[in-house]
């Protein structure tokens, strides 16, 4: 009488540059994460408590046109990355210019916020 012997193996686990990636991605975003809903809940919490102010709307100042700026260069970076693919260099140079420009301009208006 004969026994068969049979080897179970066990997966690999492989620790790749990708799997490293996403723990360091998720590492840096959730206290990120979790301080922004402190800050939404301690807003939410709050507005509406003073009867004599300041009131959010006298306080805050919504950046429109540099947030515009930051993100259509998140826009035209896209499409410059993909002239590039495509091997249209003078269209990358343009859209890589407009992103150059808008983010120039984002930061700008960061410094003149800072400033006042």
């Amino acid at each position: 009488m004969s026994a068969a012997t049979v080897t179970i193996r066990e997966p690999e686990l492989r620790w790749g540059p990708s799997a490293r990636g996403r723990l360091e991605c998720t590492a840096s975003l959730r206290p990120r994460q979790r301080i922004f809903t402190i800050f939404v809940v301690a807003y939410l919490f709050y507005l509406g408590k003073s009867l004599s102010g300041p009131t959010p709307a006298q306080v805050l100042h919504v950046p429109v046109l540099f947030t515009v700026c930051l993100l259509s260069s998140s826009l035209t970076i896209h499409l410059a990355v993909r002239s590039l693919r495509k091997a249209k260099t003078g269209a990358f140079a343009s859209w890589w210019l407009l992103t150059l420009l808008l983010g120039a301009a984002f930061l700008a208006g960061t410094g003149v916020e800072c400033a006042t």
